[in-house]
């Protein structure tokens, strides 16, 4: 057994070469289109108490790139889903829980900017995390998972509605839906991706009240698709197909591992999560409820978190799709190096058997590191490092609600302080946000098969234009050879970190030599511009 206690590795890249312009990889679009509080549904609340339900509007906000072009190949979509303990941002004793929550703002304009549409969403909240009867907080959690799990699935229903009935007004493809939820959006995204049959939730003894009923009522909830009647469920676009084609899950956790059973509906599945969640089980283990000032109740035991369920995943013959998203190298080069140290760094968890350090986690050594699983490996326990807000604001508007709910921002303040040492600084938020988007573009490439979604000029393989690079390995140059007939109009050298070394345009010839100057030592790719696309090719100056 070893206990792994390093710091949470975070790297800064340079993404966005103005000379590269490859769909899906690089960021050559401007965020354009905000469609705010679109409706995807309408359903029952009981945020105001059971027995005060009233219908409400589910809503999202749908983000678009611009200059994508009118009849652009239609575009894969990733739908967030926020975090917020089932509540109201600050009523739940948080910084965060809304559709602007920095983190998620970050992570969609990113997408979007390399050819995504990206949407933020909502989900019906409500429940009784600070109930002094655990039967009583274990039934509302599981009844909030699973009426978002049912709003999830509207979502997936809503957007093949918009495709057939209104014309594709997003311009996506609904064969390309991927669900990414954050914290409590990962509670959402893994009841939607694994959740299919009440009779699933009765399998589990802890999910059953005192007079052995079961805690989902079908005749109250309806299905986990929602498209069963219940007297607390509203159908929602009936005759469409709610499974997508990834989920990504960012510190949730999957309710119970019965319900993960390897079928063809259920979505491919890649996970971030921190080695020391004080909430989410890592692996397996308890789920903490924060109720303020770093402080959680305990509410729901045996929870798989994203180690356990890709396990799981992997027992029951792992997801071949993200193969070449774990190689080491990755076998398209045109990745940000970045994503190749990240898989190096997998690898070296993956050799690691751990016990979990935070006590909610079982005490069963475990792997600490998994194929499309990046762990944040931190020395004490840390949630969400990449969160952060603007304290100023956060006071303002804590000050605005009713002395009677007791909400107090150092209370607020508190809690980020013990779990989130990045809470106040948004650069080091930024840096796993970083790391995140390395991790997920390969596994998002090669799972949704986007290659098909680039047009043939983005993307050039070497052998098509006769495409040399010598001496290599190099000290003093590089020459960079082309066929006959093709033009270099660009290069750019990119090192490992991602940051552009040198940067040569107005080429227009097929040879160009690259001399080296004041450049150290160590592994570049070199990237060609040419009219055909875009080509890379790896180089080492010794």
């Amino acid at each position: 057994m070893q206990r792994i206690l390093t710091l949470c590795f975070c790297m800064s890249v340079a993404w966005g070469l103005s000379a590269q312009e490859m769909r899906f990889i690089d960021e050559i679009y401007e965020v354009g289109t905000v469609d705010l509080d679109t409706a995807y549904g309408q359903n029952i609340s009981v945020l105001l108490g059971a027995d005060n339900p009233e219908l409400i509007d589910l809503e999202m906000d749908i983000y678009q790139p611009a200059g994508d072009g009118a009849n652009a190949t239609p575009r894969p979509i990733v739908c967030l889903f926020h975090t917020g303990n089932f509540l109201p941002q600050y009523v739940n004793r948080g910084a965060y829980g809304s559709r602007v929550d920095s983190a998620n703002v970050e992570i969609i304009r990113r997408l979007v900017r390399r050819g995504f549409v990206a949407a933020s969403v909502s989900y019906r909240q409500g429940w009784l995390p600070t109930s002094t009867n655990q039967e009583i907080r274990t039934a509302s959690l599981l009844q909030a998972a699973y009426r978002g799990g049912q709003d999830a699935h509207t979502l997936a229903r809503f957007l093949r509605r918009t495709v057939d009935e209104m014309g594709n007004p997003y311009n996506i493809d609904t064969s390309r839906i991927v669900f990414m939820g954050v914290g409590t959006g990962g509670y959402v995204v893994n009841t939607h991706a694994f959740l299919d049959r009440n009779d699933e939730i009765g399998l589990n003894p802890q999910f059953y009240d005192s007079m052995g009923d079961t805690l989902i009522q079908g005749a109250v909830l309806g299905n986990p698709q929602g498209t069963a009647p219940g007297t607390a469920n509203n159908i929602n676009h009936p005759g469409y197909s709610s499974d997508v084609a990834m989920t990504i899950n960012v510190g949730g956790a999957c309710g119970d591992p019965i319900w993960i059973e390897g079928q063809d509906n259920e979505p491919l599945y890649m996970a971030f999560h921190s080695f020391t969640d004080p909430f989410a089980p890592f692996y397996e283990g308890q789920v903490g409820v924060p109720v303020g000032g770093g402080n959680f109740l305990p509410v729901i035991i045996g929870a798989r978190g994203g180690n356990g369920v890709l396990e799981i995943l992997d027992d029951l013959g792992g997801q071949p799709e993200l193969a070449d998203a774990n190689a080491i190298p990755i076998p398209d080069n045109f990745f940000s190096p970045l994503s190749d140290v990240l898989n190096q760094i997998n690898a070296q968890y993956k050799m690691a058997m751990v016990q979990s350090p935070v006590p909610n986690d079982v005490m069963d050594t475990f792997q600490l590191g998994r194929d499309n699983l990046f762990p944040n490996v931190y020395p004490r326990a840390i949630a969400g490092p990449y969160n952060w807000f603007d304290e100023a604001t956060m006071r303002f508007i804590v000050g605005q609600f009713p002395a009677s709910l007791g909400l107090d921002p150092d209370e607020i303040i508190m809690g980020e302080e013990q779990t989130n040492p990045n809470w106040n600084d948004p650069d080091e938020a930024r840096k796993n946000i970083d790391t995140m988007i390395a991790y997920m573009l390969p596994r998002l490439w090669y799972g949704l098969d986007l290659e098909m979604l680039v047009s043939a000029e983005d993307l050039v393989d070497a052998s098509t234009i006769g495409l040399e690079v010598y001496p290599n390995p190099a000290s003093e140059f590089v020459r960079i050879e082309v066929a006959e007939g093709y033009k270099i109009r660009e290069i750019a050298l990119i090192d490992m970190m991602g940051r552009v070394a040198g940067n040569w345009t107005g080429i227009d010839q097929n040879f160009f030599r690259l001399d080296r100057g004041a450049i150290p030592r160590g592994y570049y790719n070199v990237r060609l511009r040419m009219d055909e696309g875009i080509v890379t090719k790896r180089v080492l100056f010794e």
